[in-house]
């Protein structure tokens, strides 16, 4: 009988920690699971402690003033949110704290019209991507920006040739390279030319190939 009641308690002790509570996703979140919530006009949920959280629209690109990019923490329960978020998909990325794990939620919409969303997944080994880009000629003082769209994956390069986006969330992104010239000391790159991306599906543990990506 006495184990019985042992028991029970750990349920209710577990039911209680999944709750919702005044709205949010609650919990404590120990191993690598994590769950995101789309609300009206917020995204929240629960991540490994200590976990960086990543919220991206597709018009991102990083270093620049270009499109919504946020990035957050989870906290010592595994708790995390970003307010007054426009209502639009978004790509949520949550790296662990020694980025050999991760997760990407695709495809998370903010004030849906059939109401709030929830998303679950587990993080996993990462992936890579690789490739080489070109170009005709680079002007003095540009760089080359190899990124993903929406998300923070991205490389600079002094020069053409290979490069290569480590520690990527498995799934599907779109690589793309462009062109910054500087903006001044206190304004953000801008971007002088640029080129249609690249599809490329991250698998976990694994390198994927993006091919010659080339800057006319």
């Amino acid at each position: 009988m006495k184990s019985r009641a042992v028991a029970l308690t750990i349920a209710a002790v577990t039911l209680t920690l999944l709750v919702r509570c005044s709205g949010q996703v609650a919990g404590i979140e120990t191993t690598n699971g994590a769950t995101v919530a789309a609300r009206a006009s917020s995204i929240e949920g629960a991540a490994p402690p200590g976990a960086r959280i990543s919220v991206f629209d597709s018009a991102y690109i990083p270093l620049t003033d270009s499109g919504f990019g946020y990035a957050t923490s989870a906290g010592a329960r595994g708790e995390f949110s970003f307010e007054n978020c426009v209502p639009g998909v978004y790509r949520v990325i949550i790296d662990s704290r020694d980025m050999n794990a991760a997760v990407a939620f695709q495809r998370v919409v903010v004030g849906a019209s059939r109401g709030d969303s929830v998303y679950q997944a587990r993080l996993g080994p990462t992936g890579a991507i690789t490739g080489n880009v070109t170009m005709d000629s680079l002007w003095s003082g540009e760089r080359i920006l190899l990124y993903c769209v929406a998300s923070a994956y991205y490389v600079v390069c002094s020069q053409p040739g290979p490069f290569a986006l480590e520690s990527v969330a498995p799934g599907t992104y779109e690589v793309r390279a462009c062109l910054l010239a500087p903006g001044g000391a206190t304004i953000s790159p801008v971007i002088t030319r640029r080129q249609s991306g690249r599809t490329v599906d991250v698998r976990p543990g694994q390198a994927v190939a993006a091919g010659n990506v080339s800057i006319r």
